[in-house]
């Protein structure tokens, strides 16, 4: 759920487009019926930059990943690290 969230930032939002400005580090305020939001606050850039922090320790926490054995995954978390780079974790917790 953590990553459906945080996936909201790079357009899997109601009108798929990014929010976020990797190469500014800036966020939109959110999205008009049919548009995103020309403002770019400070409370946006911080939602985005708590995410991403939150995120990346998500990422951190569940190391059980093996991504280059291909095992099989009970749980599976996708997210952008970056627009153009999106991660796919496996996790595989005790029964």
């Amino acid at each position: 759920m953590a990553a459906r969230a945080f996936a909201w930032f790079f357009g899997s939002n109601d009108l798929s487009i990014a929010l976020v400005d990797p190469e500014t580090g800036s966020c939109r305020d959110g999205l008009h019926p049919d548009r995103a939001n020309e403002n770019r606050g400070a409370e946006s850039v911080l939602s985005y930059l708590l995410s991403l922090a939150e995120i990346r320790q998500l990422a951190r926490v569940d190391v059980g990943f093996d991504q280059a054995s291909g095992a099989a995954c009970r749980r599976r978390l996708t997210f952008p690290s970056h627009p153009s780079e999106p991660r796919t974790l496996c996790h595989n917790p005790p029964s």
